[in-house]
């Protein structure tokens, strides 16, 4: 084998080599990039979500609940204040979804399947986590799941409680 061919084989290794390297680190860098720009939207729409909950818990509730005693209006419910108004939110966003799964909830609809009631267990179990974050194969391909911890039981038991505040003079 002559020189030139041998120079040009090794030339030929260096770029396919290279090609391959700056495509594997392409992707990888796409990859991180695409999922902390949906970090950022979940972000958003879990922030818009808890200003629900907080508004129908110091806003709505009390309005709708004053000498009430008798109806019950789901309205008056965070949880289905800010599950409404995200179901406006996806008729535009199809991709996105949002459900306050439990393990005994009171609506049947925020049952905690198996693999969540899993996730639930571990964001009880390490109270450091305030999320986890999983990438679950379905039928439909890969879909990229954010658990998040609700507000604690004592703060919304909190905002229930009359305080000045909420019951101020008119």
């Amino acid at each position: 084998m002559r020189l030139r061919t041998k120079f040009n084989l090794v030339l030929i290794l260096a770029c396919v080599s290279g090609i391959i390297a700056a495509t594997g680190l392409t992707s990888k860098a796409a990859k991180s990039n695409a999922l902390q720009e949906i970090e950022n939207e979940i972000s958003i729409i879990r922030a818009n979500a808890l200003a629900v909950r907080e508004y129908t818990s110091t806003e709505v509730n009390p309005l709708l609940s004053d000498g009430n005693d008798i109806l019950f209006l789901p309205h008056t419910v965070p949880s289905f204040s800010a599950q409404t108004v995200f179901s406006y939110f996806s008729s535009s966003f199809p991709d996105y979804y949002y459900k306050e799964a439990a393990l005994n909830p009171t609506n049947p609809d925020n049952l905690a399947e198996d693999w969540e009631a899993e996730l639930i267990s571990q964001l009880r179990a390490d109270q450091s986590l305030d999320r986890i974050s999983i990438i679950r194969e379905t039928d439909a391909g890969g879909f990229l799941w954010w658990h998040f911890r609700l507000p604690s039981p004592t703060q919304t038991a909190l905002i229930a409680i009359p305080t000045p505040r909420l019951h101020r003079p008119r």
